[in-house]
């Protein structure tokens, strides 16, 4: 309810007074419109000896209306309109699939089959604009609710230029699924998810909370569906894996993309529309040409390389909690063995540098590597192809090359583990670049760098960024020019000099095995990764040492406002375990004394956000205060901000300090439960050199913290050392 749009109008809001609001309570906050949901450690008996105890004497209103506000039909016409601001071009098809009501399984089955369709739809669509080398900005296919109604959903956004080539491109490739359906491992790929999933029910259930649970049970009553128990989910999963079978799924697909369809386009301008409006009946009618046969729907290779030869394991140790080894090639593999895991397993390879490790040169190219190689693919796969054959072997790999580390995060079960790891090796010393798809993601970036550049808000995080950084900063935004000039060496220095050389890297492992399971597997395949032993990078932010004090950009094209404060010490301590820990202790007071003093105190309706934003391994210090505000509030959101931080520098009680660090506890009270956060966060402790034992004991940690420490830091990020630079965003004079 929290997350949802208000509702009327800005006058409706203005004009609410305390009787309409009051009016609006006993007319609707009533017990015969009331459901309670209770999930959590509690008996039946306990619960309703609460529920009589707080609501028996709650007595509904006779005056309480008994309308119900009726369904709204939804009438859709094919629409042609001028994009938002923020948005691109696009086509988008609308096909209205009827209730989402869903109360048995064969109308589960029948949503089941939409959305398998729906996601092969999506595989060849992304294959196809991929093959094509045409720039997205946007593809999505899918289930949208509208009125307890389920619409398919499938959009495809583009810069204006591509308009045409991009449109035919959906036109043909949905006349060819139409007509000759999906190939058998496109199939595959398509229900492998559904698979998993009857194979791993128990342990996915297992993992609900009582937060889950409730919400379950107040989407069943509100969407007036059933709330399923697991063997009846259960039964329904084994039931539709029978019933998916390739033929019926091909004429889902031809089912889905025969049914009339409304067709929603959007333009650059009000000439684009008037073109595409003259356009539309044509545009509709080659919705029904006949299709052209794909040449090759199935992929010619279906396997990684191996390695030619492991390494060696140069020590084993046995640490609380964790067994670890040295790899010949200087990785350390840290293992964890987790019971509760299930069949599942958790892994994160990562290592120091990021950006921060590149040649300033490549910082451009920094920014588009891991889009290209994603592209262009891994070995003998494309790049579709690849995400394929991970979908089909049930692994999920998530890349990241930050500013500080790099590396990738896999999911996998213990059957596929050995691929998986085969996926890690050719993931790191057998990528490709296709200048093809260099191209493509260049047009990309640049469209969106552009468009965004074109915003009021993408001006002002612009104006941040450079009244930030020096030039030669590894932070510094990258212009357009600079990305149209990276090329296809480049790309591969990127990849060389981050993959290729040792900087603390580390292999974590979550799983329920035995070390003796493992051991042979990360020896062959984490082994054989050939690196070369490199210095750690060296974190420097490169700030403005004399930025501006305060930027003022009178262009917002709305009519609320932005307010920054932002306060750097571009020479504090580098962070350890144990700053990580007080920083976030000091958010937490900081959000805190921030929200008592704006909400409670001023009765202003927003209190800022605070938060850090410095990286692991930075000897810096790096805050954002941030409001979203009414633009006659902006000298009251300055005063109260400076305010709260002068108290922040003069007064910190014990007190402060206890709760804050009862509060961190609790947040991260979790982790013991959660092993994909669990491998992050040790994967980010080891790079960095923060240690373990932190998170291994976070009461032991939190309560060592000292009021001295709090102080120490509060004044080494907000005190007489620190750069306050303040940034507004206000409407158009």
């Amino acid at each position: 309810m929290a997350l949802w749009d208000p509702v009327g109008t800005k006058e409706s809001v203005q004009n609410a007074s305390a009787d309409s609001i009051r009016d609006f309570y006993q007319t609707w906050y009533q017990p015969q419109y009331a459901q309670i949901v209770i999930s959590g450690d509690i008996t039946r008996e306990e619960a309703k000896a609460l529920i009589e105890a707080k609501f028996a004497s709650w007595s509904a209103n006779n005056q309480a209306s008994n309308k119900r506000n009726q369904d709204i039909v939804l009438k859709v016409d094919d629409y042609v309109a001028e994009v938002g601001q923020y948005d691109s071009p696009s086509i988008s098809v609308l096909i209205d699939r009827g209730t989402s009501i869903v109360k048995l399984r064969g109308q589960q089955h029948q949503l089941w089959l939409d959305e398998l369709a729906q996601s092969l739809i999506f595989n060849r669509l992304d294959k196809e604009f991929n093959a094509a080398a045409i720039p997205l900005q946007g593809l999505v296919v899918t289930s949208d609710y509208i009125n307890y109604r389920r619409y398919t959903y499938l959009s495809a956004a583009f810069a204006e230029q591509e308009h045409q080539q991009a449109q035919q491109l959906v036109v043909s490739t949905l006349a060819a699924l139409r007509d000759f359906g999906v190939s058998k491992q496109e199939y595959q790929t398509g229900l492998a998810g559904y698979v998993l999933q009857a194979e791993n029910l128990d342990y996915n259930w297992q993992q609900q909370s009582t937060i889950d649970a409730v919400q379950s049970m107040v989407a069943s009553i509100t969407q007036s569906s059933a709330n399923q128990s697991k063997a009846d989910y259960q039964r329904s999963l084994d039931e539709f894996l029978a019933l998916a079978t390739p033929e019926r799924i091909n004429q889902r697909i031809q089912t889905l993309l025969t049914q009339e369809k409304v067709l929603l386009l959007a333009a650059e301008n009000d000439q684009a529309v008037a073109t595409l409006t003259k356009q539309l009946p044509q545009l509709r009618a080659s919705f029904d040409i006949a299709g052209v046969e794909p040449v090759m729907l199935t992929a010619q290779v279906d396997q990684l390389s191996n390695p030619l030869s492991g390494g060696d394991i140069v020590s084993k140790d046995q640490r609380p909690g964790f067994t670890v080894w040295t790899l010949s090639n200087g990785v350390e593999v840290w293992f964890e063995r987790d019971k509760n895991a299930g069949d599942f397993v958790h892994m994160v390879y990562i290592s120091q540098g990021g950006k921060a490790a590149l040649d300033s040169e490549l910082y451009a190219a920094h920014g588009l590597a891991p889009s290209v190689i994603s592209r262009s693919g891994i070995g003998e796969f494309s790049g579709s192809e690849f995400d394929a054959f991970l979908t089909r072997q049930s692994i999920e790999v998530y890349p990241f090359v930050g500013l500080s580390h790099h590396g990738l995060e896999v999911g996998t079960t213990k059957k596929n583990l050995a691929d998986s790891l085969n996926v890690i090796f050719n993931a790191v010393t057998n990528a490709k670049v296709d200048t093809r798809q260099l191209e493509v993601v260049k047009r990309e970036v640049i469209e969106e760098r552009q468009s965004d550049l074109e915003t009021p808000i993408g001006q002002w995080n612009k104006a941040i960024n450079q009244n930030s950084y020096l030039p030669s900063s590894f932070h510094r935004m990258t212009t357009a020019p600079e990305v149209a000039m990276v090329n296809d060496a480049q790309i591969h220095q990127v990849y060389q000099q981050l993959f290729s050389v040792n900087r603390n890297n580390k292999l974590v492992v979550i799983a329920d095995m035995t070390e003796q399971e493992l051991e042979p597997l990360i020896k062959y395949y984490v082994g054989a990764i050939p690196l070369q032993q490199g210095k750690a990078a060296k974190l420097l932010a490169d700030y403005q040492r004399s930025p501006q004090a305060r930027v003022d950009m009178p262009i917002y094209n709305e009519e609320n406002s932005f307010y920054l404060l932002r306060s750097t010490n571009p020479n504090a301590s580098i962070t350890t375990a144990r700053l990580a820990f007080i920083d976030d202790m000091i958010q937490r007071l900081l959000a805190k004394r921030l929200n008592d003093y704006v909400r409670e105190e001023l009765g202003l309706d927003y209190a800022p956000d605070a938060y850090s934003i410095s990286l692991d391994g930075e000897a810096s210090t790096d805050w954002f205060i941030e409001a979203q505000v009414a633009p006659q509030d902006i000298d009251k959101i300055d005063k109260a901000v400076a305010k709260v931080m002068q108290g922040l520098l003069d007064n910190v009680t014990q007190q402060d300090v206890d709760l804050v660090a009862k509060q961190l506890a609790v947040a991260l009270d979790p982790l013991a439960d959660d092993p994909v956060q669990r491998a992050w966060f040790y994967a980010r402790y080891l790079v960095h050199e923060y240690g373990l034992e932190a998170l291994q004991d976070v009461d032991m940690m939190t309560q060592s913290i000292t009021l001295d420490e709090i102080q120490e830091r509060i004044e080494e990020s907000f005190g007489r050392a620190s750069l306050i630079t303040k940034y507004t965003l206000t409407p158009k004079a």
